[in-house]
């Protein structure tokens, strides 16, 4: 092998994380070719790649009569891995696109960036619309389209700092995103899943969402041991505000976070009940109706039989009916 090769091998190795195989692009799409193999992707954070998940990432450039352009896949483990990985890799200047959803945005100098179930995809020279990705996702392998958590909708719209939402899945991205609170206080080994937001003047909000509210109450005590912070808890959720400016003005963010149980409650109109009620007597008196004519049926088949076949098989006369005679005193 050559040695500018295993140098370049070794350089990868040491400062990023490449997937075990590529995302494998479509070899046409859009109207346009690909113009050469696709070229494996390595991401730089090595400790964050494996706690996404990440298991495919290549590039490919495509031209055709109308449009050249250059398309940058990942692909991760789920939705929620793939949209920690849309927002912690989105350019800070980027804008969301009004056409799409909030997962689509558009970074400067023409690029598009966007997550869709458990992929991402940056396009460079050609900004596709909807139907565009709609072709392009019917085809990509390995397509998890599952809900996202709503563990952002918690977080005070105002005064947040654009594009500094981050998700916390892990040790990894809690050191990335928010090391002031460390692995032992979060106890992701007990379920938790976590998000962090900065605010304009400094202050970085961070929620963790536990499966019960009592872990949450346990967490609290831990995460006021991190210096600085103001700490709350509203049902399973545990916030932790740091690096505010003073105390009131972390608890004034505090108080804007509340956590909302959703209960869905199915109740019939009276109506529909009266009508459940008239079909459930309906079918018993069906019911009823069918085994009586069942048993006269039976009754009636039986004496033909006794009136039609006076004689056994053997031609001795058949037993009579046993009678218990109760007429008899």
């Amino acid at each position: 092998m050559p040695r500018a090769v295993v140098l370049a091998l070794l350089v990868a190795a040491a400062t990023g994380w490449a997937a075990n195989g590529p995302a494998t692009l479509p070899p046409e799409f859009a109207g346009a070719k690909q113009t050469g193999a696709p070229t494996p992707l390595v991401y730089p954070d090595k400790a964050l790649a494996e706690e996404w998940g990440l298991e495919g990432a290549e590039s490919a450039e495509y031209a055709g009569p109308e449009r050249k352009f250059k398309v940058s896949v990942w692909r991760l483990k789920d939705p929620t891995a793939a949209f920690a990985f849309f927002e912690a890799s989105r350019d800070p200047k980027a804008i969301p696109n009004p056409e799409f959803k909030k997962t689509v945005v558009d970074e400067p100098n023409g690029v598009r960036f966007l997550t869709r179930g458990n992929y991402c995809l940056r396009f460079t020279g050609w900004a596709p619309k909807p139907a565009d990705l709609d072709g392009l996702f019917h085809v990509l392998p390995k397509l998890d389209q599952a809900s996202l958590p709503n563990l952002l909708a918690y977080f005070p719209v105002e005064g947040r700092k654009a594009n500094s939402e981050r998700l916390i899945l892990g040790p990894a991205s809690l050191d990335r995103f928010e090391s002031r609170i460390t692995p032992g206080m979060a106890a992701f080994s007990m379920g938790a899943e976590g998000a962090a937001v900065t605010y304009g003047d400094g202050t970085t909000l961070t929620i963790f969402n536990y499966p019960t509210p009592q872990i949450a109450r346990e967490r609290v005590e831990e995460f006021r041991k991190a210096g600085g912070a103001v700490v709350k808890r509203s049902g399973p959720l545990a916030i932790v505000a740091l690096g505010a400016p003073d105390a009131s003005a972390a608890e004034r963010l505090l108080a804007k976070v509340e956590y909302k149980a959703t209960l869905t409650w199915n109740e019939g109109t009276p109506d529909v009940e009266v009508r459940k009620s008239a079909n459930f007597l309906l079918g018993a008196f069906t019911l009823a109706g069918i085994v009586i004519l069942m048993c006269a049926g039976a009754g009636i088949a039986f004496g033909l039989i006794r009136v039609t076949r006076p004689k056994s098989v053997k031609g001795e006369e058949e037993a009579p009916m046993i009678r218990l005679g109760l007429d008899n005193s």
